[in-house]
């Protein structure tokens, strides 16, 4: 394999604290920069696994690089490949679209359905209820209709046996009569 050599120009503070920093992990600039470029190849992405203790000259992006990084390795995740980072993500999205699937889901998704057959769809809350509230009231309607002819047809035998002018307290007397005999 054929080496490349890499040139590049940064500002001097930043190479001196680079050098410094890496020489506190026990590297030097060039290696950490193979190191980086190699594992960037790996991963097909950039890698941030190196880092010493946190302290108050860390930068606040620095630090959260290393917790970062330390979550990674707590939890088996710091050599995994970016492929392997989609996966789990994926798996995960599944799992919850899978929790998602439930009763009360399935019964939103039958009345979307029956709506968009229904075309309304399309309509606003408030034209929803004015549309709930009239089939109510036509079937209040129907119901006390329906009522009314039992009413009528209960006064009808009622007169028919005499029983229409008696006061609520002997009608009950007498039909407490009734269903005992």
């Amino acid at each position: 394999m054929a080496n490349a050599q890499v040139q590049f120009r940064i500002d001097e503070a930043i190479q001196r604290k680079a050098s410094e920093l890496c020489g506190r992990l026990g590297l030097d600039l060039t290696d950490y920069v193979r190191l980086g470029m190699n594992k960037m190849k790996q991963n097909s992405g950039v890698p941030f696994g190196l880092c010493q203790s946190v302290s108050e000259e860390n930068s606040p992006f620095w630090e959260a690089v290393c917790r970062m990084q330390a979550m990674a390795e707590e939890n088996g995740l710091s050599n995994m490949t970016l492929e392997e980072i989609n996966a789990e993500i994926a798996a995960a999205r599944a799992e919850m679209r899978a929790k998602e699937d439930s009763p009360l889901l399935e019964a939103m998704h039958e009345c979307s359905r029956i709506a968009e057959a229904n075309g309304i769809a399309d309509m606003p809350p408030e034209e929803i209820d004015a549309e709930i509230a009239a089939v109510r009231a036509e079937m209040r309607a129907e119901e006390a209709a329906k009522n009314l002819a039992v009413m009528r047809q209960i006064l009808r035998r009622a007169k028919a046996n005499g029983t229409a002018d008696m006061p609520l307290e002997e009608l009950n007397a007498v039909i407490s009569a009734a269903r005992t005999e």
